[in-house]
């Protein structure tokens, strides 16, 4: 298998951000490859049952009776992976424009680009969050999604500069590139815990998807539709309970 830079980088950041001391070869692309799901209970196995349709895990009837808007105007967007073997990373959404805007830096300049308001569900499954290899779900859990320490991130930058280096066809604008990159998706790695969902969940402001953990398995839940915070929270906290809902 071809392995790409970001790959490289990817697997060093997560790896290491997580508090694995030693990182091993796999790349973030290997570890999704061979990552399995143990699905013991209902909840879990039930989350597996809705991976090719996750409009039915959460339909637009049990977004409606939290958030209102004119849903006539908004536009459905089901992005399904080729290999149905990573159906877990498919993305469904409701999207309508906002007076929103962000501020992005691309190789040192910084573009302002709207922002739309968006609900719904990504990555119902199986994720990353098993590569710390704790004893339990729960653990790895709570060791994944937290905010990692200044420390950490940069060993993490040392051990991902080290590997981009040991790459041969890699030019010095290409390690440029892929080290600036790493940084910025450090910069995004931020995430808040959050009590009584699931059997664990996680906020990730930077994105407004809320994290959530049940019977080993893992959904995240899209609530990007206000500039407050607290208020995209709440929203995707009321959603995530109508997912766990369906399969209680």
């Amino acid at each position: 298998m071809k392995v790409s830079i970001k790959d490289i980088l990817l697997g060093s950041l997560l790896l290491i951000s997580c508090g694995q001391k030693n990182t091993s070869e796999a790349t973030a692309s290997e570890i999704m490859e061979t990552s399995s799901a143990s699905v013991s209970n209902s909840n879990g196995g039930c989350l597996l049952s809705y991976q090719d349709k996750y409009d039915q895990l959460l339909p637009l009837e049990n977004i409606q009776k939290h958030f209102t808007t004119d849903w006539k105007s908004t536009k459905k967007t089901y992005i399904l992976n080729k290999n149905p073997k990573y159906r877990n990373h498919d993305t469904y959404t409701y999207s309508w424009p906002s007076e929103r805007t962000r501020t992005m830096e691309i190789a040192g300049r910084k573009l302002t680009v709207p922002i739309d308001n968006r609900v719904g569900l990504t990555w119902v499954g199986d994720d990353l969050y098993k590569m710390s290899k704790k004893k339990s779900d729960l653990e790895n859990f709570q060791s994944f999604y937290r905010t990692p320490t200044k420390e950490e991130l940069e060993r993490a930058f040392e051990e991902a500069d080290k590997r981009v280096g040991e790459q041969k066809d890699v030019s010095k604008d290409q390690k440029n590139a892929a080290m600036g990159l790493a940084r910025g998706m450090a910069a995004q790695a931020k995430f808040e815990q959050v009590s009584g969902i699931g059997d664990a969940a996680a906020w990730k402001p930077n994105d407004n998807e809320l994290v959530v953990l049940v019977g080993g398995l893992t959904f995240q839940v899209i609530a990007d539709v206000s500039s407050d915070a607290n208020t995209n929270l709440e929203l995707a906290k009321k959603l995530a309970l109508e997912v766990l809902k369906k399969c209680n």
